[in-house]
């Protein structure tokens, strides 16, 4: 039979074991929920742009509504219209990519 003494350093080896694999795991844990506030806030962004993407695209008939592009510039230019110079067709939506949840 095993003694007692003889079992208490590998009991407690293995419970310093799993409270340092707890640890990782709550650091871990904290950091997915970050991340998911972070996605949580870019959706929302991108539900609101959108909203008022298709109130001024289809209500208040003001055409593309391209201050939602990432290609718009803040003196009202428009990026990939100014490096595709020679399109003739241009832009018209094609190349619309939302820019992101605007900043604060």
């Amino acid at each position: 039979m095993m003694d007692v003494e003889d079992e208490f350093p590998k009991c407690a080896n293995a419970v310093r074991q799993a409270a340092d694999a707890l640890s990782t795991l709550q650091t871990e844990n904290e950091k997915l929920r970050a991340e998911l506030e972070q996605v949580k806030r870019e959706r929302d962004a991108a539900i609101h742009d959108m909203r008022q993407f298709s109130i001024d695209w289809w209500e208040s008939a003001n055409g593309f509504p391209c201050m939602y592009c990432k290609y718009q510039l803040s003196d009202g230019n428009c990026k990939w219209k100014m490096e595709h110079k020679g399109e003739k067709d241009g832009c018209f939506a094609r190349q619309f990519k939302w820019r992101g949840p605007k900043e604060d």
